[in-house]
């Protein structure tokens, strides 16, 4: 089975799995204090759910160009971009 799905626009989306992987590798090599995680590519929020299992009290933002939730805002991160937040 593909995690591809083709349309208007190309998706592919994140695996759980390989979300968990990629949220034990910020654990194990980021040192500093996380204050926000954005995911840019937000899909169908696979990711998102993982990362806010694995990071409870962070705030999370997603964003897409073609959202399928709610929760995560519509952007074209192309044409658009996001302003650094220092804390």
């Amino acid at each position: 089975m593909s995690n591809k799905i083709k349309g208007s626009l190309e998706a592919i989306y994140t695996t759980p799995p390989l979300s968990k992987f990629l949220c034990d590798k910020v654990k194990e090599n980021f040192k500093g204090k996380i204050t926000e995680i954005v995911e840019p590519c937000a899909g169908d929020g696979s990711m998102m759910n993982v990362i806010s299992e694995e990071f409870p009290t962070i705030p999370l933002i997603g964003y897409d160009i073609d959202p399928h939730r709610d929760d995560i805002i519509q952007m074209d991160l192309m044409k658009n971009t996001l302003e650094y937040k220092k804390r």
